[in-house]
């Protein structure tokens, strides 16, 4: 729902957008693989929310997703926006290549 318009259905970088962007999308199911086979929990909440900047996320390219929820039609609490971005990270953890 989130990602996949940049990311792709199978989150590999290839969503129908990414040829448009700035910053090609980054390859989700590799995460870990990027991070010595470590998934990096935290520092995934921190740029799904926006507290940690990456090249092509938080600018034009991406939206930060701590505040989009906030500022949603349905204006999430807090609590919501936190459960929001943390089943995001489990599912970005659950599609790590092995």
């Amino acid at each position: 729902t989130y990602c996949a318009s940049c990311h792709g259905a199978e989150a590999k970088g290839d969503g129908p957008i990414a040829e448009h962007l700035r910053v090609r999308p980054s390859d989700l199911t590799t995460i870990s693989k990027r991070n010595e086979g470590k998934f990096p929990t935290e520092a995934m909440h921190k740029v799904v929310d926006g507290r940690q900047p990456v090249r092509g996320h938080g600018g034009g390219d991406m939206p930060v997703w701590g505040d989009a929820f906030k500022n949603s039609i349905d204006r999430s609490d807090d609590a919501t926006v936190r459960a929001k971005i943390g089943a995001l990270v489990d599912f970005l953890e659950s599609i790590q290549k092995k």
